[in-house]
């Protein structure tokens, strides 16, 4: 953060990002299993269910725009923030993500 003089003040904030995107174990069940006369299914199918859930929740969340409304609302905050402490103008500067 750097404050001007002149009562502007110029801020550096990092990019918005996705840290997690999970399923609540809790609230979710596998609905219908079913295996054939001589599989006993695998064991392994629920756990590679979840996770493939996982990357199409994340997917879908940056697909609708998440981290531009993100990032918005982030900046709109500090604004509001600081201007109601009194600086004249306030100036968003976004990192650049690393990839």
């Amino acid at each position: 953060m750097t404050v001007l003089e002149d009562g502007r003040v110029y801020i550096t904030v990092p990019a918005a990002e996705v840290f997690v995107a999970t399923l609540d174990n809790d609230k979710t069940y596998v609905y219908d299993r079913q295996t054939g006369l001589f599989s006993k299914g695998d064991v392994n199918l629920e756990s590679a269910a979840r996770q493939a859930a996982e990357v199409q929740i994340r997917q879908a969340a940056l697909e609708d725009g998440v981290l531009t409304r993100a990032q918005e609302n982030a900046n709109t905050t500090l604004q509001k923030l600081l201007l109601s402490l009194g600086f004249r103008e306030v100036i968003v500067v976004v990192a650049t993500p690393i990839p």
